[in-house]
């Protein structure tokens, strides 16, 4: 928008208000995210229960979605889509124009490490690469495949068969990907081709008008630097309370003060020490400055943030990519080895804690590598691609 063109953000009609307040143009498709979010938290690492919590959100809405993408996006030039919006690629094809693809996190096939979501055996290039292949499969068989059927069937469009992987080329073409994560924390595989574009992450920082709470201020000169604890949009599980009890039982530990920022979850009944503050949100790039470390479920743009800041992480996934970024912080040393949330304890936490905010080695890598991002403008780097594929 700042580059002088028109955007206009397609998604939940609960993100209209986060959309609006940043300017941009929003088209509401239908569901909502928060209570496809709880039941994929509810379903962990749970297949069958991830399958149902997918069909249950997405297939009564994906029509929808798609027919409100072809009425209200005629003007459209180009569809820039995550993978769970990629039922845009068929809207663009249809109407032929452009189509690009984007993600937070690595998702294209190569040799040298097996996708995400998939066992992360060392088998090899043969494996690895094979694992790109069974996960689109199976996303396309219980997702995406029939419910774009439906709907190119309704435009007399072909339909895609079984082990067909459209989302690779459109119009003959291959399909741009831009990766909004810094080279410096996942570098890029060999065996990419020219299409595969890593910007840098895409920091959105807070807008213009946003200023801080006159009692966090207060808060944040009574003392230490505190220890962020969130866990964004997870915060609404059924396991949150417990979470949060047993991230300030291991502060108690270790005799930390803390902030919890409690996003899409509530503080049902538990009373908090003088030395934690509670609120419901803070933007990242303000906060974490003034932190000495983050507790979070290691979602992409938490995670990223955390890094920019130089602050060391300790991070506790519950499914998708967030184990993915919990081992990318570990091995770069800026930060502990993630916790797995059904096997958090107060015990686990606060050793972690006491390890990231007194071990120097961790602390300097964060804080170098949080020097690294900060020079990288990943947004400004995808606007010049942008306008380069249009």
């Amino acid at each position: 928008m700042e580059g002088g063109h028109s955007v206009q953000i397609a998604t939940h009609t609960n993100f209209e208000a986060f959309v609006k307040d940043y300017g941009l143009n929003f088209l509401g498709v239908g569901g909502d995210a928060t209570d496809f979010i709880r039941e994929l938290m509810r379903a962990g690492s749970d297949i069958i229960a991830c399958i149902k919590a997918i069909r249950n959100h997405f297939t009564p809405v994906v029509d929808e979605m798609m027919d409100t993408l072809w009425r209200d996006t005629q003007d459209a030039d180009i569809y820039l889509c995550n993978p769970l919006g990629s039922f845009a690629y068929h809207v663009a094809e249809k109407r032929g124009v452009g189509y690009i693809q984007t993600a937070l996190f690595p998702y294209a096939r190569t040799r040298t490490s097996p996708h995400f979501a998939m066992p992360q055996w060392p088998l090899g290039g043969g494996y690895n690469a094979l694992s790109y292949d069974i996960y689109e499969q199976f996303m396309q068989l219980i997702l995406f495949r029939p419910a774009a059927n439906r709907w190119r069937k309704k435009q007399g469009m072909r339909e895609h068969v079984l082990f067909e992987y459209p989302y690779n080329t459109l119009n003959g073409k291959l399909i741009p990907a831009l990766f909004a994560y810094s080279e410096h924390v996942v570098p890029r595989p060999d065996d990419w081709g020219a299409h595969i574009h890593v910007t840098g992450f895409w920091w959105l920082d807070a807008p213009a008008h946003w200023q801080a709470p006159t009692e966090l201020l207060r808060f944040l000169d009574q003392g230490d630097a505190p220890v962020y604890v969130g866990f964004g949009s997870l915060s609404g599980n059924d396991n949150y309370q417990y979470m949060v009890r047993t991230a300030v039982d291991a502060l108690r530990q270790c005799g930390q003060r803390a902030i919890v920022v409690t996003a899409w979850g509530e503080l049902k009944g538990l009373e908090l020490p003088p030395t934690v503050f509670a609120i419901k949100n803070v933007p990242h790039d303000w906060l974490f400055p003034h932190v000495k470390a983050v507790i979070h479920h290691g979602g992409a743009g938490t995670t990223a943030a955390g890094l920019r800041a130089g602050c060391p992480s300790i991070i506790v996934p519950y499914f998708a990519d967030q184990p993915f970024w919990g081992r990318r912080v570990a091995a770069l040393g800026a930060g502990s080895k993630p916790i797995p949330q059904k096997s958090v304890t107060s015990e686990k936490l606060a050793e972690a804690i006491c390890l990231v905010t007194t071990d120097p080695s961790i602390r300097n890598n964060a804080s170098i590598l949080g020097e690294k991002l900060r020079a990288e403008d990943g947004a400004k780097k995808a606007v010049a691609l942008l306008e380069s594929l249009i």
